[in-house]
């Protein structure tokens, strides 16, 4: 069985072959999943550029991937806590991920912040599955409802 807390590097792709995650910039968005529980882990540091979303699209999509292949729903758990605002045009780029994010099987996705402007840039994605916080123990609990 997997991993409770599986860091995201190394994952086999739908066709089998081995696919590793994006490990070039892993300190500017570490993942990991606690897949019994059916949760994928995100932390999103630093000012980023588009090869740096790309990266990070590329992981995501392959940690969500995991779930989706075997058929399981999936929270996400988004530390945004040392993550300063952003060009618009990457947020636009995020939304277009919450999409592909549903497709495979997102049921929730709670958002940790301490920026107010973090949250503000990215409140346009409030909408039924994405919800903020400031403590990952009512990311949780809202979660588990």
């Amino acid at each position: 069985p997997p991993p409770s807390r599986h860091s995201c590097c190394t994952m086999v792709r739908p066709d089998g072959v081995m696919a590793h995650a994006a490990p070039a910039v892993p300190s500017v968005f570490p993942l990991s999943s606690d897949f019994p529980a059916g949760l994928v882990y995100y932390k999103l540091t630093k000012r980023w550029n588009r090869e740096t979303y790309r990266l990070y699209h590329e992981a995501m999509v392959l940690e969500m991937n995991r779930f989706r292949n075997l058929g399981r729903p999936f929270c996400l758990i988004g530390d945004l806590t040392d993550f300063p605002p952003q060009p618009q045009d990457l947020n636009d780029m995020r939304a277009e991920l919450v999409v592909v994010a549903q497709s495979m099987g997102m049921r929730k996705c709670a958002v940790i912040y301490s920026n107010p402007i973090t949250k503000l840039q990215l409140g346009r994605l409030s909408e039924q599955a994405y919800a903020f916080f400031t403590s990952e123990k009512d990311a949780l609990a809202w979660i588990n409802e």
